[in-house]
């Protein structure tokens, strides 16, 4: 880490990490917007832990665990998931040094796209 700081200074670290903190409050706030993902926590550093509502008389667990798996099935995105009381919750970090808004807006619009899929075949199969 030494080379790096060395060569480009600690203020090319600090507005990476600047960016990547305000990306996350980003995300964040899109999903709250929605009204259709519970966020039982703000943002801590550069992860954003939600859940997606599911449709009535659908375990939210197993809806937030089957849209995490379609999420990382595609390949386009990779998210993982924690478990908070008991409570499955999906994760976005905010990490690398070549995420920007539109990468972030393009994991939003992938989750809001898979979660109303699900919810759509969820609710025909009822």
């Amino acid at each position: 880490m030494w080379l790096p700081l060395k060569m480009f200074g600690v203020g090319v670290f600090r507005e990476a990490l600047k960016e990547k903190l305000l990306l996350a409050r980003y995300f964040h706030g899109k999903l709250k917007e929605t009204g259709q993902f519970e966020l039982p926590l703000e943002p801590e550093l550069s992860v954003v832990l939600f859940r997606a509502t599911a449709p009535p008389g659908v375990n939210i667990n197993n809806f937030n665990q089957q849209l995490l798996d379609g999420l990382n099935s595609d390949g386009k995105i990779f998210m993982t998931p924690a478990v908070l009381s008991d409570q499955f919750y999906l994760r976005v970090c905010v990490l690398c040094f070549k995420a920007h808004i539109d990468h972030i807006d393009l994991c939003f619009s992938l989750i809001q796209d898979k979660r109303l899929y699900l919810w759509e075949s969820l609710r025909s199969d009822a």
